[in-house]
């Protein structure tokens, strides 16, 4: 056997040696994939069950701990005596309250 033929069976076992751990690697990969989808889909149906629990109270009723009587804001007339920063302070406290979403806490 020549030098070169030696080559090409070491090389050849080293191939072999090679797709047999690409085979081990795309398995692990396959399980790796299927665990993570199933905790994503966990947390998603923990996070869903959550912001259900925070929307309704535990008896089943909305909950509204503010009251939104107190924070409704003061006609503003627009009069120079008036700030209107201090308004759009009031209106935008009042506006979270009443939705969520309107500006990110």
């Amino acid at each position: 056997m020549t030098a070169m033929e030696q080559q090409i069976a070491a090389l050849q076992g080293e191939l072999v040696l090679s797709q047999q751990h690409v085979g081990r690697l795309g398995a692990a990969l396959d399980e790796l994939r299927s665990e993570s989808s199933t905790a994503i889909a966990n947390l998603r149906s923990t996070l869903e069950a959550l912001r259900k629990e925070r929307s309704e109270g535990r008896d089943g009723k909305s909950r509204r701990p503010i009251n939104t009587k107190n924070l409704e804001p003061k006609h503003f007339g627009g009069k120079d005596e008036e700030n209107y920063k201090e308004w759009a302070k009031a209106m935008k406290n009042f506006l979270n309250t009443q939705k969520s979403g309107f500006r990110k806490i």
